[in-house]
């Protein structure tokens, strides 16, 4: 992957704003302070400038319903110090510093308490990348900076950018000193905006269960393994269901009640085989099976989330059969530690949108209200 364009206005800048200034349509200036080449941070960074990321997810103006927020003007700085010339040579000072973590260490905690007494009204985050993922169970997170993860950032970074100028301000806006627990009630404390319209929730870990089953029945009948997972594969549905698909029932449910919450409903997807007794009878009636059905609900799919373990290529060829069975429904994927490879290659074979659990609801519900 080739190293990212990082996002800049190419008209000529007007005069300096004070430093917290956030008054409708100001523009906000963002200074991204590291290295950008790690493949995980070109794909996150270049979703400010619908770059590669843009397939990922179309969330990358930063601008809210009311459209506050005029325009965001990006600067890059390839190390600490380098920023802190930038800014001594008379750049404007950014209202966000973001410092760019492909790995654990890249910055110290002393380098985020030399730029907070230097600048003490910037905002601080930190885009962290694949290798800083066990940071908060194995390692030391940097303090008094708000922790963004590479396959979060295209769905965080133009609502948290576009909150700086609400009231009430967004956790981006919030004191340096605010613990976890207090960026956890200042989002409680917004407004939450509601979706409407159907939203299918499938699991590829109960399609992926489903072909296991129906492949060794078949080879008790066949002594070819190739051609029955394909005879198997050749007959996939995905069928409307009342009840959440094994083996993923409690994060189906979940998502199903957090439809309910936000205004949408839920539909549950589940993987069925057509059966040749089940066509035939059918075909003696002169009536559809309800195995070859496509998946149907009460209006058109507004969007489709399913679950995925792992993102490996058995998994994806079932992404892949999914996405065009619900086309023209976008798909989003909920995966377990997704890397950049995986998501590339899951966005390949058709999904719109890769991100990681457990899930945060509010970049869920972003994605499919724009999605949709």
């Amino acid at each position: 992957m080739t190293k990212p364009t990082i996002p800049a206005r190419t008209t000529a800048p007007g005069p300096t704003a004070p430093v917290g200034d956030l008054s409708p349509r100001a523009e906000i200036r963002v200074l991204l302070i590291g290295n950008v080449d790690r493949p995980e941070m070109a794909w996150a960074i270049a979703s400010a400038n619908r770059g590669p990321a843009a397939a990922i997810s179309e969330c990358n103006e930063a601008a809210d319903a009311d459209g506050r927020l005029a325009s965001v003007c990006w600067h890059h700085a390839d190390d600490f110090r380098a920023a802190i010339e930038l800014i001594d040579a008379g750049a404007p000072i950014p209202e966000v510093a973001v410092f760019v973590q492909p790995y654990p260490g890249c910055f110290a905690q002393r380098d985020i308490e030399d730029f907070r007494r230097r600048y003490p009204l910037v905002r601080l985050a930190c885009l962290s990348g694949s290798w800083c993922e066990g940071e908060s169970r194995s390692g030391r997170l940097l303090n008094g900076v708000l922790r963004v993860l590479w396959h979060q950032w295209a769905l965080q970074h133009d609502r948290q950018l576009a909150a700086l100028a609400d009231s009430p301000p967004g956790p981006w806006a919030l004191p340096p000193t605010a613990t976890p627990d207090e960026h956890l009630l200042a989002r409680a404390a917004r407004p939450q905006r509601c979706v409407s319209g159907a939203v299918g929730i499938a699991s590829i870990e109960q399609a992926r269960a489903c072909i296991a089953a129906q492949a060794t029945e078949s080879l008790s009948r066949t002594a070819s393994t190739v051609s029955a997972v394909s005879a198997v594969s050749s007959v996939l549905r995905w069928i409307a269901a009342d009840s959440p698909p094994a083996p993923a029932q409690q994060a189906c449910r979940m998502l199903h009640e957090a439809c309910a919450a936000r205004g949408a409903t839920g539909v549950f997807l589940r993987a069925e085989f057509a059966r040749a007794a089940d066509s035939q009878t059918s075909d003696q009636d002169g009536k559809e099976s309800s195995f070859d059905r496509p998946a149907k609900s009460p209006c058109p799919l507004r969007a489709v989330v399913a679950e995925v373990a792992s993102l490996d290529g058995r998994a994806r060829s079932l992404v892949a059969h999914l996405a065009s069975s619900v086309a023209p429904a976008p798909l989003a994927l909920l995966a377990s530690f997704p890397r950049i490879d995986q998501a590339a290659a899951a966005v390949a074979v058709g999904a719109s949108a890769v991100l990681a659990k457990p899930c945060d609801l509010d970049d869920l519900f972003a994605w499919i209200e724009r999605a949709g």
